[in-house]
């Protein structure tokens, strides 16, 4: 019995979470202005914001093809964006962002790759996409230590902080990895999981050049967003410069990471509100901002990986690009 609430209490309480956040933004707000905001946005601008949150999505997938390469694995283009967005799509409807990740290791170890490669090059993107956006975010809250010293920031950013630094030093210790080799090999099952993971995950330690490439790569990724969320911050008549956009969205990133509603919706747009404030941005112009970037960076390509995913049977996996 207890078993199946906590199922429920997981699978339940994150999309209620962010339906709660936004309805408290909806309601704090006036949501004509929000609807006026939104009608009457630049078009050209928009297009514009469009382009670059493409951007974004092409960069983080030519990182992913970076990290396959390094372990020998040929995958189209094409092909890996497809499962980018089919994990897009997952999110949107299971907590925590875990099961998106997992789909597009499974469904790459499952038509082009072994697990270990699969997994290793999954887990390696995802953390060093979190790692460039953590680096960013202390630099902002270094920057605006005056204003975010007590607005309730610095706590959750300091536990993703602490949380990604010693997990990625954990999972990529030698002597973790040789300790558990040892300890797993009395588990056949176990260790015909573990050790090609561990493998993989050593061989991306062994090379710093590729992780510095690829840790430059996310950055570009980032700093891409970040120009969209400024963009479309200008086709709304926010006028606030480019720095706070630099400083705010990585610390929007990172909160919108904690698994506490799903892919950070209503999350996102809570924080958007809350420090777009602090450089005298109206909460409906936040808002309207806020929604506009989460349909941009999930709800449209959550949308088409829905539909590959409908398509899934009827398309037939793409051979391994030369």
């Amino acid at each position: 019995m207890l078993t199946q609430t906590l199922r429920l209490a997981r699978r339940w309480i994150p999309p209620i979470v962010g339906l709660v956040l936004l309805i408290v933004l909806f309601v704090r707000s006036d949501t004509q202005t929000v609807f006026d905001l939104l009608w009457n946005a630049d078009k050209v601008l928009l297009s514009v914001a469009v382009l670059l949150s493409i951007a974004n999505l092409t960069l983080g997938v030519f990182r992913w093809k970076t990290l396959l390469r390094h372990l020998n694995v040929n995958v189209s283009t094409i092909t890996l964006l497809r499962f980018v967005t089919e994990a897009i799509a997952i999110n949107l409807f299971i907590p925590s962002g875990l099961a998106g990740e997992f789909a597009r290791a499974f469904n790459l170890h499952k038509n082009h790759s072994d697990g270990g490669a699969a997994y290793s090059s999954v887990i390696t993107d995802k953390l060093l996409g979190l790692i460039a956006f953590l680096l960013l975010a202390i630099a902002a809250i270094a920057f605006e230590w005056s204003r975010l010293e007590n607005s309730g920031v610095v706590l959750p950013i300091s536990i993703v902080g602490f949380i990604l630094i010693t997990g990625t030093a954990v999972l990529y210790s030698r002597r973790l990895s040789a300790l558990l080799d040892k300890a797993l090999a009395v588990v056949p099952q176990l260790s015909r999981i573990w050790t090609p993971l561990s493998v993989s995950l050593q061989k991306f330690r062994e090379a710093p050049f590729l992780i510095c490439y690829t840790l430059f790569m996310a950055f570009a990724a980032h700093f891409a967003q970040i120009l969209c969320t400024w963009v479309i911050g200008l086709s709304l008549g926010i006028e606030i410069g480019l720095m706070p956009y630099f400083l705010y969205v990585p610390i929007i990133a990172l909160v919108a990471a904690l698994p506490i509603s799903n892919s950070g919706l209503g999350v996102r747009e809570s924080s958007f509100v809350f420090l777009l404030a602090l450089v005298g941005v109206s909460a409906e112009s936040a808002l309207a901002l806020s929604l506009i970037f989460t349909c941009l960076a999930l709800i449209i390509p959550g949308t088409v990986g829905l539909a590959l995913l409908a398509l899934g049977p009827s398309l037939k996996a793409d051979p391994p690009a030369n």
